[in-house]
């Protein structure tokens, strides 16, 4: 009868329904989080960007299948349909409020691998929006990460050509004469 209560305990929190927002703040160089999540899941991860950047985020599902007998496997962390997509974000965080989803619907579970997506951005606030279901005996994992780059002004770009310049100037005035 135990054994029957446990099952019943672990199929219901299998298929709870899971919802979590992480305020990243200012988005740092390069960010990740790894949650334990349940069921089916919509989680948001909102940060801000100060300036003009390049931003490349990838989510990866972390499944783990044990084979503990030949023929057995028990599958403990599994995602199915996962999903994540970039968003700026009109002022009412979340889903709705006319928010502008930038790119796509990028997939990621185990078997798909991963593919880094990059996009630019001005100023403003944005959320990742990861969404899926959980289905091994301990729900999934799934790692998300994004990194940002500053995109350099004009007058860097100006600077470094007109440096290339002088480089090529002295270059060729060193050639020796024929």
């Amino acid at each position: 009868m135990k054994k029957l209560a446990v099952l019943v305990a672990l199929l219901a929190s299998a298929t709870s329904s899971m919802a979590v927002d992480y305020n990243r703040g200012p988005h740092d160089p390069s960010e990740n989080n790894s949650p334990n999540v349940t069921g089916s899941f919509s989680d948001l991860y909102t940060f801000s960007v100060t300036g003009q950047s390049v931003i490349a985020g990838v989510a990866v599902s972390n499944n783990v299948v044990i084979t503990p007998f030949p023929n057995f496997n028990i599958t403990v962390f599994n995602i199915n349909n996962g999903l994540f997509s970039l968003w700026q974000d009109n002022g009412v965080v979340g889903i709705g409020g006319g928010d502008l989803k930038i790119g796509g619907d990028w997939v990621f579970n185990g078997t798909s691998g991963s593919t880094s997506n990059t996009v630019a951005l001005n100023a403003g606030n944005f959320y990742y929006l990861v969404t899926g279901s959980a289905t091994g005996t301990a729900g999934g994992l799934y790692t998300i990460a994004s990194a940002l780059q500053p995109i350099p002004e004009p007058e860097t770009y100006a600077l470094m050509l007109a440096g290339l310049g002088v480089i090529g100037f002295v270059a060729s005035r060193r050639r020796p004469r024929v």
